[in-house]
């Protein structure tokens, strides 16, 4: 959401919670929607249609129908129609969901007619309306589901199919006897579709809803679900319910295919949730009602399903820890085209025991809140929500009403002409966040006070052993008004006393707002738009007030003959059918029974009774009694399972009942956030901190663990809680103790603290919890904190102790994860190693970090030269293959003393003397970076992607914040091979955190990868952020939370952040704030503070910094310094401003070194590399730009006088001695090096100079190179390298590397090059032949290989 201007603060303001709050007003606009080329909903359909016609477009049963054939089953329908059917009129549909539903919706749109969703089995007051209210020019429907009053209408046979899983009948056209329109409303011109919702009066409403306003809605919608070809999106929801249209018409516009269920699976949530696994369903809308029921049972097993809607009613539950898909908790009436509003829920989001929040606009739409004269209200205050922007409907099929619902907006508002009164009652949080109170309508008035009574019922909910209540106020014929609370007991709570529920909302409420008497019920009846008929609870026959502690009667001559089972089973069916006449001889369809009511059915029965049937084993059942007869006989065969029938509401809590301690309230305490004060001192920012530097900064609520005692509350990192050392988890065992149950995230009396601790702690609280996973091997907490303690044994038995080095070679995998915590668990450090660094600079790597044990897999120990007296060999899942026979359970260590300065971990970075620098990271830093980090949304149901490589110091942050934090680590495994494999990892491995260097993603967002739609949260770092690219990517995903990181490896990763937003992208975005455990400094040449605004180096304090640098104590007595006032603090090198309010701004290097792609270089060593070439007689290495957002290291190269050394031979000389990142993309050879007046190098005049490679600039008169002919595969190849490149390649043996190629620009071609030939070569084969025609020779062998022919041939031509 990006702010409106009456709610941006002040520049110079802080934009914490407690600035200028009073003032702000309750306006909030949502992202810019932005067209993306059209608005026309039926032509993105039909480019669909042209991209790829045999892409399925709806799977039907068994039948699937392609985008070919559902376009030619939509043009014979429309065909069939067109002399009947205008543009203009009104089309009702009374189709299940099926591929005639969706052929018919395509019709009426390629008529330009308007499409009325009435649904298979209409009400007769809706059919009412159609026939008696509207000008309907026919319906459509099975002959059976047409109105009475259509009878004698004419019919027309359509060309659609009975087919189906829900086919009624073979469809007609019905076209009712010309009568007058006198009366009857016109549509409005360019109306798209109509929907009809309730009224006031009891008549439905007609809604018109044009096509700019669907595809507004279709392209917010389509961005949220991350919707593309390939995907399944349900058509699941009731058709005469709005969301079918954004289901139906979001699939259709983005290539994706509807899969329709059959009917029985609205009826059951446990068939549903197997049919949306069985479909490989990836999105899904469920209504309220039926997704309360969903979220009240444990997750399934559901790999497809990334995204799951909610809407209709309010919610009361969110979605446990185990849920996989992200949820939202969608908003919209249908005068707002579906949805208005969304929030993102998370299972301990928010606030414990409160309904969730409606959230913030979406793309396009502005709302406010006011107050009963229309006048905005300050955030805070309730009042009425009203709602504009380019989603809004054209109105009501009723002039007169959409005068009174569609006014203008008040003076406050803009961006809209006009704003639609929802007349629902809400609040706007400090942070835009829109939370739902209720009907305006709802409110009643008791003695004299004005009552909410949603603020009741969330009172009563707030309880442990309250699942839903419901209040309603009664009126006495003498006009008293009094409140009645109707409330369903959680499963196995049991019904506590009422006079006990009543005394705990008393302390909490007002006392009018408390009810007079309280009756507990199995569930609540619904009206016809699924929500809690409160005039039907108050009119039934519910159970008697609990107050007099009875149970419910049975119906006058049932209770006498039936069994307790049947009255059970006949008191459940009135409750869901709110048919109190309801008796055991009905049956439960012919009683008015539907797929929602039999849902809630299902699951009471299973509540009471222990018994879990499905629906057709309910339908079957001719009435009650047989119904209660198979109840019984399911009991009898599991006399386990269950216990007698429940006893009456006054019965006490038994064994089954939820222990309300400790789960009130929500978060854990935090102290209020330091200030910054004036740049140059110390900013200090500790992990008890508020989260984040504004009301709107992410953070991850601590769940439902309110106050802990100090034996159990998470500490600063680093701080030690002693306790006895029998507590740490898994002792004997191998996994943790489960009678530990500490709260996630807080270390285990007895255990270690710091990252290891926390480890442990989520392991003793939730040991079933994901922990890693690379889609194949997959570790819990339990089984990850097992492994490592067993590889902690092999390696304490190998001499691993107390500040021990140990080596890690290993691939991307479970193992590498293993292995890190193992080592910590042994008490050593590991120093990570890359298989693709060449051996010498391995060797020098061990040799300076002093490691004698490397930890590896067999191949890669081998190829590195690591003798086997000094290697451990690791399997993929992380275990030595001597673990189990050296040690027993009995004898495994327990984890090593804490000590928060010892080392954790070594990070090599480039020196400049030709040396490289091992940095010393300590286990407090790491914790301070990782643990609740309120830079960054971390929380137990995420999957945090580990892709970097285990050498940069992204690697560590990838794995450690997941881990701190009770996420997943997402293990990706088969290497960065092309930019589209890693978008394939991470929606495959269901990612949702990303560290992406910055280069990295500038290229993901030039190229408009998918990534961003799959992803909620990035952190981005390594080098300036280019606005262009994060300004695109916030506005093609304004869901996504983009935190602009950084820090150089000896502040631990990560020194600043901040959270990228939309205003930040008319400039450089800045880097931010500190982080906890980090103080910030801005200092001039003399180490002092420079003013607010003014330049200077960046100096960075804390208790984050690192140790050093191993074995070099002059580079960090340079480097890590005493300051007067700030303590120890490291010099960055780095040129910033602060702003007023401290958040640093990034203006360059003050020395030679840089980065590119994410790596830190100092030139120097890959100068020292080149001199060591025997033809070389100087060289200069610098960064030549050719784009903002492209950084090329380019060699000088001064010969020896003895001839021009080759390229080749130079880039082999220094590839077996460096790493590929300090490889240079271009060379140069030059008779001198230009100086300065000092006699240094001129590394300007270098960086200045025209990239070796490009084509030369305007203006100079070098001849054009010769072309050559290039074979059709050789121009593909060189058309890819071109795009790539931003120069012309037209020759065979043109050389990637010497044109400026590196790997990152090679990712973008093996993209292409898969995308435009077919053939995806990996990046080992790809730089294996660095020409235009080694590449196209591998292509066209991968081709015969695939096809069986030559590519190309004197009697074919070229076949591409």
């Amino acid at each position: 959401m990006t702010s409106s201007p009456d709610t941006a603060p002040a520049a110079g303001l802080s934009a914490g919670p407690s600035a200028g709050l009073s003032t702000a007003l309750s306006v909030a606009h949502g992202g810019t929607a932005t067209a993306h080329g059209w608005d026309d909903v039926l032509a993105r359909y039909a480019d669909q249609v042209s991209r790829d016609p045999d892409a399925p477009a709806v799977e039907d049963g068994e039948l699937t129908w392609t985008y070919a054939e559902l376009d030619a089953l939509a043009g014979l329908t429309a065909d069939a129609l067109r002399d009947r059917v205008r543009p203009g009129d009104l089309v009702g549909v009374c189709l299940d969901r099926s591929v005639a539903l969706v052929a018919t919706a395509v019709a009426v749109a390629r008529l330009g007619a308007v499409y009325l969703p009435l649904g298979p089995r209409p009400g007769e007051r809706r059919l009412a309306a159609v026939a008696d209210g509207l000008r309907v020019t026919c319906l459509i429907g099975a002959p059976g589901a047409l109105p009475a009053a259509y009878d004698g209408a004419e019919r027309l046979a359509l060309p659609l199919p009975a087919a189906g899983a829900n086919a009624h009948g073979e469809p007609v056209a019905a076209f009712p006897a010309a009568r007058a329109d006198a009366g009857r409303p016109a549509v409005p011109g360019g109306t798209f579709y109509a929907v009809l919702t309730s009224g006031s009066t009891g008549t439905p409403k007609a809604v018109a809803v044009d096509s700019a306003a669907l595809a507004a809605r279709l392209r917010w919608y389509a961005a949220r679900t991350g919707a593309r070809p390939g995907d399944r999106h349900s058509l699941l929801v009731g058709v005469s319910f709005d969301p079918h249209v954004l289901e139906l018409w979001t699939a259709l516009t983005s290539g994706a295919a509807l899969a329709v269920p059959p009917d029985d699976v609205r009826w059951d949530p446990d068939v549903l949730t197997a049919w949306w696994r069985r479909a490989g369903v990836t999105a899904a809308i469920l209504p309220t009602p039926l997704a309360e029921i969903v979220l009240e049972r444990p997750w399934p097993d559901l790999p497809a399903l990334r995204h799951l809607s909610i809407g209709g009613d309010r919610l009361r539950r969110r979605p446990g820890p185990d849920v996989t898909a992200r949820v939202d908790n969608a908003y919209g009436p249908a005068e707002a085209t579906v949805v208005a509003t969304a929030h993102a829920l998370e299972a301990d989001g928010d606030s414990a025991g409160t309904p969730p929040p409606i959230g913030t606009p979406i793309d396009g739409t502005v709302v406010c809140v006011t107050d009963p004269a229309g006048h905005v209200v300050p955030r805070g205050e309730a009042g009425e929500l009203r709602i504009g922007g380019a989603g809004l409907a054209t109105g009501y099929l009723d002039e007169a009403l959409t005068a009174r619902r569609f006014v203008a907006p008040p003076p406050e508002v803009t961006g809209t002409d006009r704003v639609y009164r929802t007349g629902d009652r809400v609040r706007m949080r400090p942070d835009g966040v829109l939370e739902f109170l209720g009907r305006l309508d709802d409110q009643v008035k008791v003695r004299g006070a004005r009552i909410e009574p949603a603020e009741a019922e969330a009172a009563f909910e707030d309880d442990p052993r309250v699942l839903r209540a419901v209040v309603a106020a009664e009126s006495s014929p003498e006009g008293d008004v009094r409140l009645i609370a109707f409330v369903r007991p959680a499963p196995g709570a049991g019904a506590p006393p009422a006079v006990e529920l009543l005394e705990a909302v008393r302390r909490r409420l007002p006392e009018q707002a408390v009810p007079s008497a309280l009756r507990y019920v199995e569930t609540f009846p619904l009206d016809a738009n699924g929500k809690v008929d409160r005039a039907a609870l108050l009119a039934g026959t519910a159970p008697a007030e609990a107050a007099a502690g009875a149970a419910a009667p049975a119906a006058a001559g049932d209770a006498a003959t039936g069994t307790d089972t049947e009255r059970i089973v006949v008191e459940l069916c009135r409750g869901v059918l709110n048919r109190p006449e309801t008796g055991p001889d009905d049956n439960f369809l012919g009683s008015g029974g539907d797929s929602l009511t039999a849902a809630r059915l299902l699951t009471g029965l299973e509540e009471r009774f222990g018994v879990r049937l499905r629906a057709p084993q309910l339908l079957r059942q001719p009435d009650l009694r047989s119904l209660a007869a198979l109840v019984d006989s399911r009991r009898e065969k599991a006399p386990a399972q269950h216990s007698a029938v429940p006893a009456g509401p006054d019965s006490a809590p038994g064994p089954g009942t939820e222990n309300p301690a400790g789960s009130a309230g929500s978060g854990r305490a935090h102290t209020p956030a330091t200030a910054n004060p004036a740049p140059g001192t110390p900013v200090p920012a500790t992990a008890s901190t508020t989260p984040g530097h504004g009301a709107d900064s992410p953070t991850e609520p601590a769940g439902p663990h309110q106050e802990h005692t100090p034996a159990t509350a998470n500490p600063t990192p680093g701080t030690p809680v002693p306790a006895a050392p029998d507590a740490v988890p898994g002792h004997g065992t191998g996994a943790p103790a489960g009678a530990l149950s500490a709260s996630p995230g807080s270390p285990v009396p007895g255990g270690p603290c710091g990252v290891l601790g926390c480890v442990l702690a989520h392991a003793a609280a939730d040991p079933a919890a994901l922990a890693v996973t690379d889609g194949e091997l997959t570790l819990t907490y339990g089984e990850l904190t097992a492994a490592a303690r067993r590889l902690a044994g092999a390696l304490k038995a190998r001499g691993v102790g107390q500040g021990t080095p140990v080596g890690l070679l290993l691939p991307h995998s479970v193992g590498v994860v293993v292995a890190e915590l193992a080592v910590w668990w042994a008490g050593g450090h590991y120093v990570p190693l890359d298989a693709a660094y060449p051996r010498p600079r391995t060797e020098a790597m061990l040799a300076d970090a002093g490691v004698s044990l490397v930890v590896g897999e067999k191949d890669l120990l081998e190829a590195a030269g690591v003798p086997a007296v000094r290697a451990l060999v690791l399997t993929a899942g992380g275990l030595a293959g001597s673990c189990a026979a050296e040690h027993s359970e009995d004898d495994l260590p327990e984890p090593a003393a804490y000590d928060p300065g010892a080392t954790a971990y070594v990070m090599y970075t480039s020196g400049s003397t030709g040396r490289p620098k091992g940095v010393a990271i300590t286990h407090r830093g790491v914790a301070e970076l990782t643990t609740d980090p309120d830079y960054l949304t971390v929380g137990r149901r995420d999957r945090v992607l580990l892709h970097s490589a285990p050498t940069f110091d992204g690697s560590p942050f990838e794995t450690w914040v997941a881990l701190a934090n009770g996420a997943a680590v997402a293990v990706s495994t088969a290497g960065r091979q092309s930019l589209d494999s890693l978008v394939r990892d991470v929606e495959r491995l269901g990612v949702t955190v990303a560290f992406l260097t910055t280069a990295l993603f500038h290229h993901l967002a030039g190229r408009r990868s998918p990534v961003f739609a799959v992803l909620r949260s990035v952190i981005v770092g390594g080098e300036a952020l280019s606005a262009r690219h994060a300004r695109a990517v916030l506005r093609a995903h304004p869901w996504l939370e983009l935190v602009n990181g950084y820090g150089p490896t000896e502040t631990t990763s990560f020194a600043t952040a901040h959270r990228v937003r939309d205003a930040d992208c008319d400039a450089p975005p800045p880097i931010g704030r500190p982080l906890a455990g980090a103080t910030v400094h801005v200092l001039d040449e003399r180490g002092d503070a420079v003013p607010a605004g003014t330049r200077g180096e960046l100096w960075v304090g804390g208790p984050r910094l690192a140790a050093g640098y191993l074995g070099q104590p002059g580079p960090t007595a340079e480097r890590f310094v005493e300051h007067p006032s700030a303590g120890r603090i490291y010099r960055t090198g780095d040129v910033v401003s602060a702003r007023p309010d401290g958040t640093l701004d990034f203006h360059g290097r003050v020395d030679d070194q840089v980065k590119v792609r994410g790596f830190r270089i100092e030139p120097g060593e890959i100068e020292h590399a080149l001199r060591d070439h025997p033809r070389v007689a100087d060289a200069a290495v610098t960064v030549v730009r050719p784009g903002a957002d492209d950084a090329r290291l380019v060699a000088f190269v001064v010969p020896d006088g003895e001839g021009q050394p080759a390229v080749a031979a130079l880039r082999g000389h220094l590839a077996g001695r460096l790493p590929a990142h300090l490889l240079p993309n271009a060379w140069s050879v030059v008779d001198a090096l230009p100086l300065t007046g000092n006699g240094k190098v001129d590394r300007r005049a270098l960086a200045g100079r025209p990239l070796p490679g490009r084509s030369p600039a305007a203006g100079d008169q070098e001849p054009a190179p010769v072309r050559q002919e290039l074979t059709p595969v050789q121009q593909a190849v060189a058309d890819a390298w071109g795009r790539a490149l931003e120069c012309e390649v037209g020759t065979p043996d043109a050389d990637f590397l010497a044109l400026g190629g590196h790997s990152l620009l090679a990712l973008g071609v093996v993209d292409d090059l898969r995308e435009d030939l077919g053939v995806e070569l990996t990046l080992a084969a790809f730089f294996s032949a660095p020409t235009v025609a080694g590449q196209a020779g591998l292509i066209e062998e991968a081709l015969v290989e695939m096809y069986g022919t030559e590519p190309e041939t004197e009697e074919n031509g070229a076949s591409l």
